[in-house]
């Protein structure tokens, strides 16, 4: 049986698999406000800011990984609504980190910094938080803002 053509490299050879070593995932905590969407952003002091997440544990999915870690490190209580998406890059030779990122709404508690990952939580307006994260993290906030303006998510 021929192989699919996106299967195969130039020559003919098969296409190798990308291992993903590690899996990290997060959330896009949002909130509507009268001014517009916010964004729970934290930072480390002398770091910008941030979407709250870190690895899964061995076989833990990454939607219980995502609140988890934004428990651990904001101490608010989340609600996921969808995966907005999701992003690999390299993090050594033949290791990929793939990191997933899903919207979520505080159901309960009041943001409050770890200590450790984060010493500064706020409540950052969308375009100032999509100046200030990276530029993968941003693609996805910009995302979940267009779900919101089309009122999939509200």
């Amino acid at each position: 049986m021929p192989r699919p053509v996106d299967a195969t490299r130039r020559g003919g050879r098969p296409a190798r698999r990308r291992a993903f070593k590690v899996v990290s995932a997060g959330c896009i905590v949002y909130r509507a406000t009268p001014s517009g969407l916010q964004v729970l952003l934290g930072r480390r002091q002398g770091s910008g800011w941030m979407l709250p997440r870190g690895k899964a544990l061995p076989g833990e999915r990454p939607r219980d990984a995502a609140v988890r870690e934004v428990f651990e490190e904001t101490k608010v209580r989340v609600r996921v609504s969808l995966e907005v998406g999701s992003y690999s890059y390299p993090i050594g030779k033949g290791r990929y980190k793939m990191v997933h990122l899903f919207a979520a709404t505080v159901v309960s508690g009041e943001p409050e910094p770890d200590g450790k990952e984060f010493t500064e939580l706020g409540w950052v307006d969308l375009p100032v938080a999509l100046e200030g994260l990276a530029s993968r993290d941003s693609v996805h906030v910009a995302a979940l803002a267009e779900l919101f303006e089309k009122r999939v998510l509200w």
